[in-house]
Formats: structure tokens, sequence, C-alpha cells
């Protein structure tokens, strides 16, 4: 648990897990909006990943409230669990559709 508390306080690590939520939701919304990601195939891509990915967020929702005691020392420790469940879920997300893609 040290570890995970001294890498959610240091700085570097919010800046970094900010930049890849960012670049990981622009890909998302580059498939969403492409001309694959709009055609039926595509939605369904994009449903079914989607799907996996609230299951993913009740699961890792779960963990973080399992940890609060310890995330409510410090509200940098806080905001990084929040923006490291959304890059989290972002990721499975665009992990997913590039699975999706090959496989139907």
């Amino acid at each position: 648990m040290d570890f995970i508390e001294i890498l959610f306080m240091s700085k570097w690590f919010t800046r970094i897990n900010l930049l890849i939520g960012t670049i990981l939701t622009i890909a998302l919304l580059m498939y969403a909006f492409s001309k694959e990601g709009k055609d039926e195939r595509g939605r369904g891509i994009i449903g079914t990943s989607c799907l996996w990915g609230i299951v993913a967020l009740f699961v890792i929702l779960n963990i973080i409230g399992a940890l609060l005691n310890i995330l409510v020392k410090n509200v940098m420790l806080i905001g990084n669990a929040i923006q490291s469940t959304f890059t989290l879920i972002i990721l499975i997300i665009d992990i997913l559709i590039l699975i999706l893609r090959k496989i139907r």
C-alpha cells in the first residue's frame, strides 16, 4: 500500500495520468466518429466495449471504496484515484474496441 500511496501523492503521476487519459479519450472519440464507428458493426463494437467498461467501472469503484479510509488522508490521493479510474476504464474500452474489431 505504501507504494501506491507514494505514487498517488506525486505530481508527475498526476500529469502523466491526465495525459494518458486524454490521449485514450481522443482515440475513443476518433473511432466513434470515424466512418467505421458510425456503421452498424462499429456501433455494436462500441456498445459491447462500453458495456464491459461499465462492468469494469463497477469493480474498480468497489476497490476504491474499500481503500477509501486510506485515500481520505489527502485530496491529492482522492484526485489521483478518480483520474486513475477514468484512465483505466477508457483503456479497457479502447483495448476491447481493438480486440472486437479483429474478432468481428
